[in-house]
């Protein structure tokens, strides 16, 4: 893991290998941990970024192979205000957020 500090005190960026990413995966308490950390570490979604997309931002790509996942108000350089973007959904990934749409799941209290 690379750890690289950032103006704000006690925040860095982290770089994680695919093994320590699988480590993670594999310790997240449940299937909800489990998504953020795949859309963290496999799609490049920001903290923030998080709580702002929801299933009806997913979006099949012309050829039909392929997803886009709608960040409404993603990272903007060059202003304080964010401006939407698209990041590519791997079909792992857009299976599992399929999963993360039962209420238990949502809520945080799957087995």
């Amino acid at each position: 893991m690379r750890l690289e500090a950032t103006r704000k005190q006690d925040q860095y960026k982290v770089w994680m290998t695919g093994n320590e990413l699988e480590e993670l995966r594999h310790a997240a308490a449940n299937h909800r941990d489990d998504l953020i950390i795949q859309l963290c570490g496999y799609v490049g979604l920001r903290t923030f970024e998080i709580p702002q997309v929801k299933p009806k931002h997913v979006k099949r790509t012309d050829d039909g192979d392929h997803y886009r996942l709608r960040v409404p108000e993603g990272k903007d350089t060059t202003e304080n205000s964010g401006k939407p973007r698209d990041v590519y959904l791997s079909k792992d990934v857009k299976a599992t957020s399929t999963d993360i749409r039962t209420p238990k799941i949502l809520a945080g209290t799957d087995p």
